[in-house]
């Protein structure tokens, strides 16, 4: 099934409503890791970006300490907030502790912290990350905090901004 989009930032006669819009979808990804999938089931990084969410599209890593997935929105952005997708067939508990960073670079330092998840969370799980103090930036970057290493998987990301 496809997300509808709430609003299109090249739409002419589009405003922002507060909610800002969608800035994420079908742009550059990347994760620190790729786990290797079966057949029926997408796992690169572009798939948290695709508009689809289904139990076999979803990004994910490898087992790791401090697994991450990133997005560049192109341009910088205001962020507003960050909206994911948890996994839905499966292992939705292994997300634990998730942080939203907001930058010009992928570097975790000079990135802003826009906030963070504390689970663990359950199957299909949207969980939602309001950008308090609205960081500025092209690249978003989600990372998963464990404490033994652990794969990382969402459905879907999406990014909302002015």
């Amino acid at each position: 099934m496809r997300r509808q989009e709430v609003a299109m930032e090249t739409s002419p006669g589009r405003c922002d409503t507060g909610e800002g819009f969608l800035v994420s979808q079908s742009k550059e990804t990347g994760q620190s890791t790729t786990y290797h999938c079966l057949n029926e089931y997408q796992c690169k990084a572009g798939a948290g970006v695709d508009g689809i969410i289904a139990d076999n599209n979803m990004f994910h890593t490898k087992d790791e300490l401090r697994p991450l997935w990133w997005v560049n929105l192109g341009k910088v952005y205001k962020v507003l907030k960050v909206v994911s997708t948890n996994r839905i067939d499966c292992c939705a508990d292994r997300l634990r502790q998730m942080l939203v960073h907001v930058g010009e670079k992928l570097e975790t330092s000079p990135m802003e912290l826009c906030g963070q998840s504390i689970g663990p969370a359950v199957d299909v799980q949207v969980i939602v990350t309001l950008c308090k103090t609205l960081p500025e930036g092209q690249i978003v970057k989600l990372t998963s905090v464990n404490s033994k290493p652990t794969a990382f998987h969402l459905t879907e990301v999406e990014v909302y901004g002015v």
